[in-house]
């Protein structure tokens, strides 16, 4: 389960009777890689219960799902920093179907935060925050999903792209070129939807999420950034009430736009209902156009504060189009169950504050390993989108 102890891999519990890891006092255990080992590996273990921990300090992954690891729920998990020089995530299920996360916030340096690729199908992510701080490697991306893989939900996840554990100047991992300015080596987007192949329906379902980049993140994409990208082979794509948004205040503002999906395989099967974007530059479609509902701001002159520009039918709380953020998403139907306060809020501010700054390998690195502050994720929303309103919150 826990590495070293290879001796439980394989070791899984039933359907009914899962083998169940909780902590007595939620947050209060830590368990810490060092930048050493993987601190939490499953490896053919099925049907487990993991709740209520702190994960840090990886080396390819901080929580890593591999070979058969089936059904198996992590919840109120806090999980944050792999190695920044390697090809690495915060968590990732590779060849492993039916897995859960649920109420769990991933944050710090990866390659990607978030993936599900190379077999791990059927993944759903509920109630999720990552945040993207930095990576030496190549694609500095939030998440990726059906990256040779299929069935990826998607339920109420906030993503944020902060950069504030990037050196200054480093030499890639990856190229071994000289970089500096904070810019990645290479990159295609904050959010992935990244088809590989086979060719076919993916079955991705975005529901009730929001892409943000608040006014001071270092965005650090070369070129023109994109909030959300669908390309390769991509089939089978709704998108519903979900929000891809950069605070005009930032820099990249004009150089960023919200949706990019004119890579789809197929337009036709790729679906955005009740979207708002925010950015610089338009989105781009392709064929599918005029099929889809998405209410673009995509002036940099229009203001200085989103949420004027969400104060009038695109609101994202009680707004007549666009995206509604209020409640829940649960097994891919809206609820009638607030949202906020991010269910997290609290954890993730305690976690944030003790994590420190990164501390983990940094070949050739210069100007790195930030220090981080606590992180009130309902705050830093209602900063961007305006206040919360009480039918929005639970009692």
């Amino acid at each position: 389960m826990v590495d070293p102890a290879a001796r439980a891999h394989g070791l899984s519990g039933t359907q009914g009777r899962p083998i169940t890891v909780r902590a007595l006092h939620e947050g209060a255990v830590t368990i810490d890689g060092q930048f050493r080992r993987i601190p939490v590996r499953f490896r053919n273990n099925s049907w487990w219960v993991i709740e209520g921990i702190n994960v840090k300090n990886g080396t390819g992954e901080v929580i890593a799902l591999q070979m058969g690891s089936n059904d198996n729920v992590f919840r109120r998990i806090v999980a944050w920093d792999a190695a920044i020089d390697g090809n690495t995530n915060v968590v990732g299920v590779h060849g492993s179907l039916r897995n859960l996360f649920e109420d769990v916030a991933m944050f710090g340096t990866a390659r990607k935060i978030f993936s599900g690729s190379q077999g791990g199908n059927f993944l759903t992510c509920r109630r999720c925050w990552m945040r993207w701080e930095g990576s030496t490697h190549s694609v500095g991306g939030i998440t990726t999903v059906s990256y040779n893989s299929e069935h990826y939900t998607c339920e109420n996840c906030l993503l944020t792209y902060s950069g504030e554990s990037m050196p200054e100047s480093y030499t890639s991992s990856f190229s071994g070129r000289s970089r500096r300015d904070y810019e990645l080596d290479a990159a295609a987007g904050y959010q992935m939807q990244d088809g590989a192949s086979p060719v076919g329906c993916k079955s991705v379902s975005w529901l009730g999420s929001i892409t943000y980049i608040r006014s001071g993140d270092r965005t650090t994409l070369p070129g023109s950034g994109i909030l959300s990208t669908f390309y390769r082979l991509i089939d089978c794509v709704t998108v519903v009430d979900s929000i891809f948004a950069i605070h005009p205040r930032n820099g990249k503002f004009s150089s960023h736009r919200g949706i990019d999906a004119a890579g789809a395989a197929n337009v036709a099967s790729v679906s955005f209902k009740n979207v708002t974007t925010l950015a610089g530059r338009e989105n781009l479609f392709g064929d599918n156009q005029t099929r889809i509902n998405v209410v673009a701001s995509t002036s940099k002159d229009l203001t200085e504060n989103i949420p004027t520009v969400f104060s009038g039918g695109a609101n994202p709380w009680t707004g007549a189009i666009g995206a509604q953020v209020c409640k829940q998403y649960k097994d891919g139907a809206l609820t009638a169950t607030p949202l906020w306060p991010w269910p997290m809020n609290d954890r993730i501010r305690v976690a944030t504050r003790a994590a420190g700054a990164y501390s983990g390998p940094c070949p050739g690195c210069d100007g790195g390993r930030h220090r981080r502050i606590e992180t009130d994720v309902t705050v830093d929303i209602e900063k961007v989108f305006g206040a919360i309103p009480p039918a929005c919150k639970r009692s």
